[in-house]
């Protein structure tokens, strides 16, 4: 818990004293989590409401209408207007192995409907009963339109949320009737609110049998058997140019061009809209996921740094407190070594015993805690000297305050010629001959 607290203190000391820096980099370490997180989510929530948006419309859903074909092969200077009839929706729904399921549409704007409390000008639309199926229409209240409905012609109708609101406002609807251009249809059924906002143009549709629409509201172009547009869904998403190559040559075929004519087809893919949006956002997201990145390197660098700065310090003061610890000990190897020095030359010249330079060293020895070996002692009857032996660690036997090697070496380093005539052999060199010992009663 101590070392704890220290750490902790030494941390808190360490910031304190380099401030500008460690704000700087806790800055920039929030500010790199907070980008990161926020340009990202951004990114997500764009492909979240784009993703909602085109599941209004539909799973997979494609589009194609009338366009326009050059009126003479390989010309591009001459086009003709052509339409979509009920004959290309038969030979798409035969002909064409990947699609899923096709529906031909009527769609009309200029219909006026009248309630009881209001009227509404929205777009009537005639379609077959499973357009639900490739079409989102969420049914709120009542049914939707069923086979029998479209064999048999009748006159029933499906409203949108915001023409309900417009034509029953505030009363139930099911059940009432409504004049469309003076002919009367009854409410079957009621649509949930579709896509978000203020978008009311999908909201004020109203859906009615496409045999109901084609008997009484036919499309106003002067074509047999026309239609307004088609949709249809291939039968996986990876098919969608599959089935829309196969619906460009149905087409063609029928109206006489080249399918390979891109510009003939007015015609919408939105399974293509939505991968390459879907590009976007991948490249908005590397990009803000980049930025966010460079931002928390650069809160890493600044982490980098404080942790040299603090390193750096501790490593200052430790090299302080080594060199002091170091000038301590060589102080004491150099006295120790100095005082068994002086007790040595007192034997050579007689005047201590061998059994105090030992207790001299083992107590040097104990005080520097490194090994000291002093072999042998001999005292020669004749002539006295010093036999010194340093079999291991050499370098650690100090005489006079000098570090010892072996025999030939430490002839070399001694400067005292009394110990070094004495490790020689010759005793005092001064001439005169050492003392009696004298020994202990």
């Amino acid at each position: 818990m101590r070392v704890l607290l220290e750490i902790f203190g030494q941390t808190l000391s360490t910031l304190w004293a380099h401030k500008l820096r460690s704000f700087l980099t806790m800055f920039g370490i929030a500010w790199g989590v907070g980008s990161l997180l926020l340009l990202v989510g951004l990114g997500e929530g764009f492909r979240s409401g784009n993703k909602k948006q085109f599941d209004s419309l539909g799973e997979n859903v494609m589009f194609i209408w009338g366009g326009r074909a050059p009126a003479v092969e390989g010309s591009f200077t001459g086009m003709r207007q052509y339409y979509l009839t009920y004959k290309d929706f038969l030979d798409v729904r035969r002909d064409c192995t990947d699609v899923k399921a096709v529906a031909p549409v009527i769609s009309r704007g200029d219909l006026r409907s009248v309630s009881d409390f209001f009227q509404s000008s929205g777009q009537v639309m005639g379609v077959p009963a499973y357009f639900n199926q490739i079409r989102y229409l969420p049914i709120n209240e009542g049914r939707w339109l069923n086979d029998l409905d479209d064999a048999q012609k009748r006159k029933v109708i499906v409203l949108g949320d915001e023409a309900r609101r417009l034509l029953f406002p505030g009363r139930p609807p099911i059940g009432s009737t409504i004049l469309i251009n003076g002919t009367r249809f009854e409410v079957i059924g009621t649509l949930l609110p579709i896509g978000h906002g203020d978008n009311n143009t999908l909201n004020l549709r109203m859906f009615v049998p496409f045999n109901t629409m084609n008997q009484y509201f036919p499309p106003t172009v002067d074509v047999k058997d026309s239609i307004s547009f088609m949709n249809y869904q291939p039968r996986s998403r990876e098919l969608h140019e599959m089935a829309k190559l196969e619906v460009h040559k149905v087409i063609a075929r029928n109206h006489g061009f080249d399918y390979g004519s891109a510009d003939a087809f007015d015609e919408w893919d939105t399974i293509r809209t939505v991968d390459n949006v879907g590009k976007i956002f991948d490249a908005m997201n590397a990009f803000l996921g980049s930025v966010g990145l460079v931002t928390l390197a650069l809160g890493a660098i600044g982490i980098i740094n404080i942790m040299l700065v603090a390193v750096a310090d501790r490593t200052r003061e430790i090299l302080q407190l080594q060199r002091e610890r170091l000038g301590r000990l060589d102080s004491w190897k150099h006295d120790i070594a100095a005082a068994v020095g002086e007790l040595v030359l007192a034997k050579v010249r007689g005047r201590v015993r061998v059994r105090e330079i030992q207790a001299a060293v083992v107590d040097a020895n104990r005080l520097i805690r490194r090994r000291v070996f002093v072999l042998d002692h001999a005292i020669g009857s004749d002539n006295h000297h010093l036999t010194h032996l340093a079999r291991r660690e050499p370098r650690d036997l100090y005489v006079c305050g000098r570090p010892a090697g072996k025999r030939h070496r430490e002839e070399r380093r001694l400067r005292n010629p009394e110990l070094k005539d004495a490790l020689r052999g010759g005793g005092d060199t001064r001439g005169g001959t050492p003392e009696p010992v004298q020994e202990d009663r």
